[in-house]
Order: structure tokens, then C-alpha cells, then sequence
């Protein structure tokens, strides 16, 4: 069938009317999409760099639309490149904005050895032309940062005991330092330090948590490119990493964390015949002990018990978790200091007096588990 002439004329001129507004909403009617080949030529995988390094990448693309002229933003034809540091999870900015025509490079003697991925950022359009950021995660490099020595830290044992609970309190500390192609270097200052971790160990405050102390903290590197100190460990449970630096290896440091606790604790946890009392914000978990102590415990609330119905005993401080010195801190003390002279072990606790006419019985039962009793005021303080 014919279709009239002067319906053809009407659809054309729709059409054009149609292309017009088109034209006017530029891209937004009309954005063609985008692909991507995006590379990093140069390092190449898995290598080893050292001092400034040029990094040759980019990407290539093809852009249009069908009617009227995508906006070009600034960023558009350049790429971005960050480094991610894979053992401690930091990023950092090679350099933004690089043309693809050109390289640029990366002064690796500003982060620490190590291994790390390069990745590159590139941009795009979304489907109404607005700019938008693609990171393309299929092209990442990953290389080893190895920049003049190394220094790394080991401890023996890396698990001591609370100076004031027992041996062994202490471990021997041992710094090596290599080079790039990792052999000895000898003769190279090493600086070491010590620092208690926040909240470790059972504490829950944090202000100026004492470390352990070194019988040398300074000291040179010898033909095998070590140098050895012997550390004591604070009085606290918790952990204490220790640090060995050198002026000669700028930007690098060995790290090794120690752990001071007393073997062998576990909670005592609920049971029959006892409340568990004297919990704080500063020590929200201060009922650990040896399994003698807590076994000991609950046969004593549970004899306890059965010859007075219904009754309770009342088990206020024992250990913290890592055991090491208990800080009761303000009213009775201050933080990191006594008066717990105790309870650093697992084998005190601090039970509530109960009447005097049930105390004699309350003595026996405890003597029965080869318990001891010193009376301390509103308490008795006890040692199995």
C-alpha cells in the first residue's frame, strides 16, 4: 500500500524534531559506550626495585555519541597510580593525572621495604556522559620494594612470664641486618625500643602504659650483621612489641611482638554457690585463675552451699586474663602500680566475709582444698 505523501513529510519532520531536542540534551540521548585496555608495561611482575623507578602505563579507549558532543572533563585521557602496601595494608599516591602518552615515576626510597601492588585508575562516562571513576583491578603489578638493608627483629623465647610472676621473664633479642641481595651487613648502629600495646593483657585503659627495659638499647651490628640485647618484660600481661631502627637504613625498621602472660589461665566463669563481684571498666575480666585454683573454687561455693541453703559466695579480684601485676587503680591505688602485691598468678582471689558463725565451717572447707587464708578487712584474701 502507498503510504500518502504528506504522512511521510509528517513522520520526517517528527524525526528532525526528535534529533533537534537530541542535539540540544547533548550526550544524554545519545552516549555511546566506552571500552578499555588498560596496562602497566613496566615494572614487570613480581620484581624487585630499588631507588626511583619509571612506571609505564595507560590505557586506551574509544568515546563518541551519535548526536551532538560528549563534555571531555579535565581528568579524561590521564590516569592515576597508587601504591598498596601488602604486609600493612596502606595506600599511598605515585602520581595523578599523568597523560597517557607519558610515564612517571615512583621514588620508592620514601616507603619501607616490602611487597607491593601498583594500581592504576582511569576514567569514563556513565550512560548520561557524567564523569566517573573505573578502577580497573585486572591490571594491578605487584613487586618487592628493596631499598639499601633490611632489619629484622626475631625473639627467643617470643613468650615470657610477668617480671614478679615466675620465670622465664625474659628473651633474647636478635637484629639482623642484610642487604638488597640479602647478606650480612656489618658495622650499621642499631637503635632499639620497646612499647607496650593499649588494652592488651586484660587492661581496658590506656595512659602511659610502661614497657620492659633492654640490658643494651643501643649497639653495632657484627660480622654475621646482628646485634643482640637481652629484654626483661614489664610486670603487666598484655603485648610488647619491640623495634630495632637505624639512621643507616632510613625508612625501615624490624618489628617483633613479644607475649608476657602467665601459662595455663582460664575464666572462671558462673557456677553454683558463688557470685563473681568487683568487675570495672579499667578490668572488666578479673576472674582467671590456675584449673587447681578454679577447681578449688567451685567445690568450696558448692560445700558452701549444700550446708546453707540458698547461700552464696561472693569471689571479687583473682587474675587478669595474662595474669602479671592487677592495678586496681583510683580509689584504691593508682593505674599501673599496686597495692595487689598478688594476684599476678592465678592463684588468689579475694572472697567476701561471710557471719561469724558460719565462718569456722567456711575456714575448714577452704583448708580442705589446701587453701590458705589471710584476712584482710572486709575480705579474706586466699591462695591455693
Amino acid at each position: 500500500m502507498k503510504v500518502p505523501e504528506n504522512l511521510i513529510e509528517k513522520r520526517w519532520l517528527l524525526l528532525s524534531f526528535l534529533l533537534f531536542l537530541v542535539f540540544l540534551q547533548g550526550c544524554k540521548f545519545g552516549c555511546m559506550i566506552h571500552s578499555h585496555a588498560v596496562w602497566i608495561e613496566s615494572p614487570l611482575e613480581n620484581e624487585t626495585i630499588s631507588g626511583e623507578v619509571e612506571i609505564v602505563a595507560g590505557y586506551t579507549y574509544t568515546w563518541g555519541c551519535i548526536i551532538g558532543e560528549c563534555p571531555s572533563p579535565e581528568t579524561y585521557g590521564t590516569y592515576t597510580l597508587k601504591w598498596h602496601n601488602l604486609d600493612t595494608n596502606e595506600w599511598g599516591v605515585i602520581a595523578t593525572a599523568v597523560p597517557i602518552t607519558q610515564s612517571s615515576r615512583w621514588d620508592t626510597t620514601q616507603v619501607p621495604n616490602g611487597r607491593y601492588d601498583i594500581w592504576i585508575y582511569t576514567y569514563n562516562y556513565d550512560a548520561e556522559c557524567n564523569p566517573w571513576t573505573l578502577w580497573d583491578m585486572s591490571n594491578h603489578r605487584a613487586v618487592t620494594v628493596s631499598n639499601g638493608c633490611v632489619i629484622t627483629v626475631t625473639l627467643d623465647p617470643d613468650e615470657v612470664r610477668p617480671t614478679g610472676s615466675g620465670t622465664p621473664n625474659m628473651t633474647l633479642v636478635i637484629v639482623a641486618v642484610t642487604d638488597a641481595e640479602d647478606n650480612p651487613v656489618p658495622g650499621v648502629n642499631i637503635i632499639l625500643e620497646a612499647e607496650a600495646i593499649q588494652y592488651s593483657g586484660g587492661h581496658q585503659h590506656n595512659s602511659d602504659r610502661p614497657a620492659g627495659r633492654f640490658d643494651r638499647d643501643e649497639g653495632i651490628t657484627d660480622a654475621n650483621g646482628e646485634f643482640r640485647s637481652r629484654y626483661t618484660a614489664s610486670a603487666f600481661g598484655g603485648e610488647e612489641v619491640i623495634i630495632g631502627r637505624s639512621q643507616e637504613c632510613p625508612n625501615e625498621e624490624g618489628r617483633a611482638t613479644l607475649t608476657v602472660r602467665m601459662p595455663g589461665l582460664r575464666a572462671l566463669g558462673s557456677g553454683t554457690g558463688y557470685i563473681l563481684t568487683g568487675s570495672t571498666p579499667a578490668h572488666p575480666d578479673n576472674h582467671y585463675g590456675t584449673s587447681t585454683t578454679n577447681n578449688a573454687l567451685e567445690i568450696v561455693a558448692r560445700e558452701y552451699a549444700f550446708l546453707y541453703s540458698g547461700s552464696q559466695l561472693r569471689y571479687n579480684d583473682m587474675s587478669l586474663m595474662y595474669g602479671g601485676l592487677f592495678d586496681i587503680g583510683p580509689p584504691y591505688g593508682s593505674l599501673w602500680h599496686t597495692p595487689q602485691r598478688e594476684h599476678r598468678a592465678g592463684r588468689n582471689v579475694d572472697v567476701g566475709i561471710v557471719s561469724i558463725g558460719r565462718q569456722n565451717m567456711l575456714r575448714r572447707i577452704i583448708q580442705r582444698q589446701r587453701g590458705s587464708i589471710y584476712e584482710e578487712g572486709d575480705h579474706w584474701h586466699l591462695t591455693f
